[in-house]
C-alpha cells in the first residue's frame, strides 16, 4: 500500500457528484478513513523531522 498525501475522486457525470460526495462523508463520520488518515498524518509529520 502507497500513502500518498494526494487523492482523487473521480465520476462519470456531474449527477454523480453529489451522491459520491455523500458517501464519502458517511464513511469520514463512520470513523471508516481513521487509519487511512493516521497513516498520512504519520508520513507528513515524520517529513518534517528529517
Amino acid at each position: 500500500m502507497t500513502v500518498s498525501p494526494k487523492s482523487t475522486v473521480e465520476v462519470g457525470t456531474t449527477t454523480e457528484l453529489v451522491p459520491t460526495l455523500e458517501i464519502i462523508k458517511g464513511a469520514v463520520e463512520a470513523g471508516e478513513l481513521d487509519t487511512q488518515l493516521e497513516q498520512v498524518s504519520g508520513a507528513v509529520a515524520a517529513a518534517f523531522k528529517h
